[in-house]
């Protein structure tokens, strides 16, 4: 009769190897940015009010695969930002990078 230590490291093995086994099968599966959340901003005190806005770059590209919407940098934060267009990202063995830009200040 098996004790109750070796049902559970039976039970553990056996859901790692699940979990495993799934986690590998996302390595085609391409995912959508929909929004992007913008958490703090440090305005310099010599610029003025501008409207800010997030790119985002497929790897070393200096050309953006979409921006945020514009978002016055005035406001309270965090906010979310919607992404246009909405772009299709491959997570795995694809690096991407964001940037947050100004209308004024680039």
């Amino acid at each position: 009769m098996k004790t109750n230590s070796t049902k559970k490291i039976i039970s553990f093995f056996l859901v790692s190897s699940l979990f495993f086994l799934f986690s590998c099968q996302n390595d085609d599966r391409t995912f959508q940015l929909d929004t992007v959340k913008l958490e703090q901003f440090e305005k310099e005190k010599s610029l003025p009010e501008q409207k800010l806005f997030i790119k985002v770059f497929k790897e070393e590209s200096k050309i953006s695969i979409a921006e945020t919407e514009l978002y016055p940098s005035d406001l309270p934060l965090p906010a979310t930002l919607k992404m246009y267009p909405s772009p299709e990202m491959n997570l795995y063995g694809t690096s991407y990078h964001l940037e947050l830009w100004g209308n004024i200040t680039g």
